[in-house]
Parts: structure tokens; sequence; C-alpha cells
């Protein structure tokens, strides 16, 4: 989302098996990218 609420900035595709594991390197890459769109 934009700062602006209802605007999506980007889709993010997650393509990771459930369950999910929280500590994978795939999983922190997708956490730094989404933090990076939404520049938290």
């Amino acid at each position: 989302m934009t700062p602006h609420p209802g605007r999506i900035e980007a889709v993010v595709p997650i393509n990771l098996p459930r369950p999910r594991n929280k500590r994978s390197p795939e999983f922190f890459k997708l956490v730094d990218e989404i933090m990076e769109i939404v520049k938290i």
C-alpha cells in the first residue's frame, strides 16, 4: 500500500510452501523485499 490508503504499490507473489519456515533465507528475502516496498 502507498501512503495514501487504498492504493496498491506492488504485488509480491509468495511461492513458499506451507507451512512456511519463518527462518529460511527465502522467507527473509521476501520480508526484505516487502519492507523495501513499504519503506519500513
